[in-house]
């Protein structure tokens, strides 16, 4: 897997990243709602849907997460090229546990919501804090 992006917002913010699953390069693991991780794959080949609510994901929020995630989760994260977070601003234990997990990743976080006087477009403030982040993204295919 080449990408992993999380997310858990609600169906139009989802809606909103998909210029940026679509620019990711390789394969990517969309861990989100279910209904909506497949509603990605279903448009994007290059997409596999990730029920965010599954247990391995759900332990990224735990303090004992490196005791109990499985091999599976540990592989595709420790093998992940780039990580992509719309769940967590980078503090806290998630951030923690995906670091822990996925040393060799690069890994962005990406705050949902603009700052108060932003005007552009909701996508273009998630590509840019990407940009910012390191994280090369090819034109918007859009």
């Amino acid at each position: 897997m080449n990408n992993i992006v999380f997310h858990q917002g609600a169906l139009g913010d989802w809606v909103l990243i998909f210029p940026i699953l679509r620019a990711l390069e390789g394969q990517t693991l969309a861990v989100a709602a279910r209904s909506k991780a497949q509603l990605a794959a279903r448009i994007m080949p290059h997409v596999e849907p990730c029920d965010i609510e599954q247990r391995d994901a759900a332990l990224l929020f735990s303090e004992d997460c490196q005791s109990e995630i499985t091999d599976a989760w540990r592989g595709a994260l420790s093998r992940a090229e780039q990580i992509i977070s719309f769940v967590s601003g980078g503090e806290g234990i998630w951030a923690g546990n995906v670091r822990r997990l996925a040393p060799q990743s690069r890994i962005a976080f990406v705050n949902p919501r603009p700052v108060v006087d932003w005007t552009g477009h909701l996508s273009t403030w998630h590509r840019r804090q990407l940009v910012d982040q390191d994280i090369v993204l090819p034109d918007d295919p859009m």
